[in-house]
């Protein structure tokens, strides 16, 4: 790596996804340039080698949508590939997006984004001063149609990542990583985002393109955060994986869903083989196949939303066992909070002057706040309970589980 860019940016994807063994860098740019020609050899190299999403920090401030280059971005999307661009570093005047980052390509079966630009911000997830502006580009400025760009930000003001060792300008050599720079630009926002869907295809077991994959950038998109800057400057918000991931864990409600329509599937299946074998009737053999595929497109439909379920459901189950039993103790914690904060004040009220005006301000304080959230947790926590009645046990951890068990006090399945 002749100018450390390109390390830096394949440390950063690797930062959220350290465990992924088929992360390639496919390095194009010499001294910070590259001929048209290297850039197409690269994009169709790494559409030809099957990469799910490909990480993007390079980019023209001239932002045509009808380049070369962003007519194969555009062309690898449609194949179901997700494609992660920097917005571009020409902020902070408007219409500045980049191409290919200006490139608009959703999916029209499962609503998908699969070009996705980027913004950049500080760790205040404040907008970056250097960072390209939408709604688009000098090329579809004069589009009023044309879709608003960029799409979310991710943090890429000053941060630090890997840097090559012979260059020998590091900010300083990390005990464990090495050497060690911290940089600025949407090169730097880009790669965070492109670890995170590539972490979280990961931990849900996606490994082709498609509805399944497509369900991680949709969860991403579905749950960032606003932060009160202009959509123009930070796209639909900033980027929260958390929230991604427990949106792509399947409710209970999913879960037994799927088991029931699998346990029908199967009857179906085998009630199928059966007919044919006794050359059942033609009307017999209509229902049957009706039923087998209605329960196939519902498998599909929750396989979409939840890629877990077809890869894995027996973990899905657990996964929302665990949440279900995080957020129950948090919220028993919350509850029992908030049930001392408002006895406080009605004791405080109670020990006031009741003529007085602190104790209407106490009563009011505890009823228009205290009490709605004390409210909302206790009606979140039956909404569990009533969800997933084992969540008592799976909150009391393995050697209180393994007591329950012990005592006979344990689930029956």
């Amino acid at each position: 790596d002749d100018i450390g860019h390109g390390t830096w940016v394949h440390s950063m994807g690797l930062n959220y996804a350290p465990w992924s063994k088929a992360s390639t860098h496919y390095k194009t740019f010499l001294n910070g340039g590259a001929t048209l020609d290297d850039i197409l050899k690269a994009l169709t190299m790494a559409g030809n080698d099957g990469n799910l999403v490909m990480s993007n920090s390079w980019g023209s401030d001239d932002g045509d949508p009808t380049s070369p280059d962003s007519q194969l971005v555009r062309k690898l999307a449609e194949e179901g590939h997700i494609m992660i661009f920097a917005a571009g570093n020409a902020g902070p005047g408007a219409n500045t997006i980049g191409s290919p980052a200006i490139v608009y390509h959703r999916d029209a079966a499962t609503g998908a984004l699969r070009v996705v630009s980027v913004a950049a911000t500080d760790r205040n997830k404040k907008i970056a001063y250097f960072s390209s502006r939408g709604p688009g580009s000098y090329k579809t400025k004069t589009d009023a149609a044309y879709p608003k760009r960029p799409d979310l930000s991710a943090v890429g003001y000053n941060t630090e990542a890997g840097w090559p060792a012979h260059l020998r300008d590091a900010d300083r050599t990390d005990p464990v990583a090495g050497p060690v720079k911290a940089i600025s630009g949407t090169s730097m926002s880009t790669p965070s985002v492109y670890g995170a869907v590539l972490m979280l295809l990961m931990l849900f077991g996606v490994t082709t393109k498609g509805p399944q994959a497509d369900a991680v950038v949709n969860a991403v998109m579905s749950t960032l955060e606003k932060t009160g800057q202009p959509r123009d400057h930070e796209g639909e918000g900033f980027m929260n994986v958390d929230a991604a991931y427990q949106k792509l864990v399947p409710s209970r409600a999913a879960i037994d869903r799927w088991n029931r329509v699998s346990s029908l599937r199967a009857d179906a299946g085998a009630r199928s083989a059966r007919l044919e074998l006794a050359g059942g009737s033609r009307s017999d053999v209509k229902g049957n196949d009706g039923a087998l595929n209605g329960a196939e497109e519902e498998l599909r439909a929750l396989s979409a939303a939840y890629p877990l379920l077809a890869s894995d459901p027996k973990r899905a189950d657990r996964l929302r066992s665990e949440l279900d039993a995080a957020e129950y103790k948090s919220l028993v914690r919350r509850i029992a909070e908030l049930e001392q904060t408002s006895a406080a004040y009605l004791a405080a009220g109670r020990e006031s002057n009741r003529m007085n005006d602190m104790w209407d301000d106490l009563l009011s304080f505890n009823e228009k706040e205290i009490e709605p959230q004390l409210a909302a947790a206790k009606a979140r926590l039956n909404q569990i309970l009533r969800e997933n009645p084992r969540v008592t046990y799976d909150a009391t951890g393995r050697l209180g589980r393994w007591w329950l068990r012990v005592t006979g006090r344990g689930p029956s399945a």
